[in-house]
Order: structure tokens, then C-alpha cells, then sequence
């Protein structure tokens, strides 16, 4: 059964813990049925996950807690969006609220209610046709010496996919990424599990951090050296966000290259911290890096150019951000007694797939790769296909 499934997995957690998840799952199937906006989210780590349901907002009108108390919000960037055109959900109602939900609760919250709509399906290009595409977009690489992030869809079908239950096994999969499951009728239904960060603000000590997540290759590699193209990759993005922190007047703390895991993958990561000056955002940075060269290019327009003449899909989500932004209740002497941010902390929409939240089980997976002057059509075929594995035999039922 759902609830067996539920109960046996991620063992180290807390009995509580294991409870309050099966909860969560339980309201986000509820929430797609009745077609309400929602979240569940897994920071990465071994903890229970958290849910977040309610009307989303545009960025002029986010429900934020009250002054008494602390909260917290998910917040959804699109490919190309800025921070003021994000989507938030807020906590209208509980984890358990949700559960319990039925069709004649609709009455109840007005309002909140809002009816699924179809997934517009996308074309699905053949390997000849991407590997034309690939040798394309390489010479136009080639010739101003920069980089394009070509990204192709990998769409199926599964009668019986049952989203939340796919979700948990995708969490339990990759524990050490940033897990999420949200709908809203703007976005549709997405869910991934990115390992990249693109931007950590902690308010208390205005600290900001990212990454540089470039460069991927096989985990049979083991500790063998990167070669020459990952490395250069890398660098293309570690390079740009550093021009980006200083074009804000913060010089950052760039880590050396080391490897991190993913699945059957490995990736090239370097870490970059920076202090954000008193008086600034941290919104500004946000809009400043997103998007990186991981996820676009650089040039930045030249990528851009290369992406809009050659991928036969629109990504949606895919690329943008997802994340959790913090509030807190401001000091007591504060004038009104009004809330402060008290963090943000986001990733990159990635190993994800957007999915039909009507019946028929359609999704359609989005994989990428960065393409720089010599990269090989074939390599870069078969790393998409090792991104969108697990996901792929998730959602297909073939992990069930």
C-alpha cells in the first residue's frame, strides 16, 4: 500500500518524522486532485519535508506571516524571470488540513481552488536531429569561443504514475539535493531533484553564497582527472559570477574545483562566498547570476540566440529557481513591529520534469548540457540521458 511505502522508506528518520511526511504526501495528492496550488519541498539533508499550500501570488502580493510570529514562504522563478515576476506559496493550510480535504471543502476556501489544465505537450526531437543541432550550435561556439546550454525533452507516459509517491522515492534517491513538488495553473506541476545552488542569503550575517556546477562525466570515471573541455566549462561559470559579485562591489571567495556525485554522474563544483554590503537586497545578486552559464551560456545573448533558434521546446521552469524564503519578527522596538527577511535559499529547476496533473501519466523530462568549441554530439547525447535516468525510471514505474 501508499502507506507502507511511505512508512518503510528513509528509516533514520524520527517515527514523528515518517509521520509528519506520509502527512505531507498524503496533502499534496489531495492538493492535485482538487487542483490547488501547493509545495513539498526536501532541503537537503535527513529531514522531514515541508509543505506549503495556499493561493500563489505574484511578488506584489506574497502573504507574508504576521509580526508575532516567523514563517516562511516557497517562491518559483521561471526560465528568464526576474525575482519580481517569482510565484510564492504561502501556508494557508497545514500539512494535515490538506489531507483531510474533500471535494465539498471547495466552499470553505474561496477562491483557493483552481482547475488543473493539460500539459501542453512539446516536440520531442530524434538523436539525428539533435545531433545536428549540437554540431551547430558547437561552431557558432567556435567562433565567438563561448558556451550554449542546448537542453532536449525525454517525454513519456505512465497510467498509474502517481505524482507524490514518485516524488518520495525521488527524495529518498538523492537525499544530499533539494527535492520539490509544486503546481500552480501558472506553472503547472514540476518535480525535481537539483543538486545546485543559486543563491544562499543568510540576513543575520549577510552572507551570500552559489556555486560554479559545471562539467559532467560518468561516476566510473572515479578520481581520475577532469580533462581540458569540463574544466573550461567551469570556468566559464565560475568566472562569470565572480565579474557579477563585483559588479555589486563584493569580491567573493572562490573555492578550487572538486567532485561531487549525483546518481550515476559526477559534476565539477567550485563554492563562492561573498559578504552582501549593508543596504542591498540580496534579490539584486539573484537577478545578476540567473541565469548562470551552468543553465545558459556565455555570452550570455549569444546563448540565448543559440537556445531560441535550436531547442524545439519552451522550458517553463526548467532553468529558473525554487527556494524558500525566511521571515522573522522584527526587534520589539521596531516602528509597527513589521517583519524582516530572515533568508533566502534557492536552487536551480533541474533534473526535473514537468508532468500532467490530469489522468494519463504524461511527463516530459528536461536534460541539458553545456556545449562549448569540440564538443561530441554523441558524448552529449548519452549525458543527457544519464541526467534524466532516475527520474525517467521513476516516473515510468520501472522503479516501483
Amino acid at each position: 500500500s501508499l502507506r507502507s511505502l511511505y512508512m518503510a522508506s528513509d528509516s533514520i528518520l524520527s517515527a514523528s518524522g515518517r509521520a509528519q511526511a506520509e502527512t505531507v504526501f498524503l496533502a499534496a495528492r489531495k492538493c492535485l486532485r482538487f487542483g490547488i496550488p501547493f509545495a513539498v519541498c526536501h532541503l537537503p539533508g535527513n529531514q522531514p519535508p515541508d509543505f506549503f499550500c495556499g493561493i500563489e501570488s505574484s511578488a506584489d502580493n506574497t502573504t507574508i506571516p504576521s509580526s508575532s510570529e516567523a514563517g516562511k514562504t516557497f517562491e518559483i522563478g521561471r526560465w528568464l524571470a526576474p525575482w519580481s515576476e517569482r510565484t510564492s506559496i504561502g501556508q494557508h493550510l497545514s500539512a494535515s488540513q490538506a489531507a483531510l480535504l474533500e471535494e465539498a471543502d471547495a466552499e470553505s476556501y474561496p477562491g483557493l481552488f483552481s482547475t488543473p489544465e493539460a500539459l501542453q505537450a512539446d516536440n520531442v526531437i530524434t538523436r539525428e536531429e539533435y545531433h545536428d543541432a549540437v554540431a551547430a550550435i558547437t561552431e557558432r561556439c567556435r567562433l565567438r569561443e563561448g558556451k550554449t546550454v542546448y537542453s532536449r525533452v525525454i517525454s513519456g507516459e505512465n497510467p498509474s504514475l502517481d505524482i507524490p509517491a514518485a516524488a518520495r522515492m525521488l527524495f529518498d534517491a538523492f537525499p544530499s539535493s533539494f527535492g520539490f513538488l509544486y503546481y500552480t495553473p501558472q506553472t503547472g506541476c514540476w518535480l525535481g531533484a537539483s543538486p545546485e545552488t543559486l543563491l544562499d542569503f543568510d540576513a543575520a550575517t549577510r552572507r551570500v553564497s552559489t556555486m560554479a556546477f559545471a562539467g559532467t562525466r560518468q561516476a566510473s570515471a572515479g578520481d581520475t582527472p577532469w580533462d581540458a573541455k569540463n574544466l573550461r566549462e567551469n570556468r566559464f561559470v565560475a568566472d562569470y559570477i565572480r565579474d557579477r559579485f563585483r559588479m555589486l562591489g563584493m569580491e567573493p571567495k572562490i573555492s578550487r574545483p572538486y567532485t561531487v556525485s549525483y546518481g550515476v554522474i559526477q559534476h565539477l563544483r567550485r563554492d563562492i562566498q561573498a559578504t552582501l554590503p549593508k543596504g542591498l537586497e540580496f534579490h539584486r545578486l539573484l537577478d545578476l547570476i540567473n541565469p548562470t552559464p551552468a543553465l545558459c551560456g556565455t555570452p550570455l545573448e549569444a546563448a540565448l540566440e543559440d537556445i531560441r533558434d535550436f531547442e524545439h521546446h519552451t522550458r517553463g521552469c526548467y532553468g529558473g529557481f525554487v527556494g524558500i524564503r525566511h521571515y522573522r519578527p522584527s526587534p520589539a522596538n521596531d516602528d509597527g513591529g513589521s517583519i524582516s527577511p530572515g533568508g533566502f535559499r534557492s536552487f536551480v529547476n533541474l533534473r526535473s520534469a514537468r508532468i500532467s496533473s490530469l489522468p494519463g501519466g504524461y511527463f516530459e523530462i528536461l536534460a541539458g548540457g553545456g556545449l562549448l568549441q569540440g564538443s561530441d554530439p554523441a558524448s552529449e547525447w548519452a549525458e543527457t540521458e544519464s541526467k534524466a535516468s532516475r527520474l525517467l525510471s521513476i516516473l515510468s514505474g520501472r522503479s516501483f
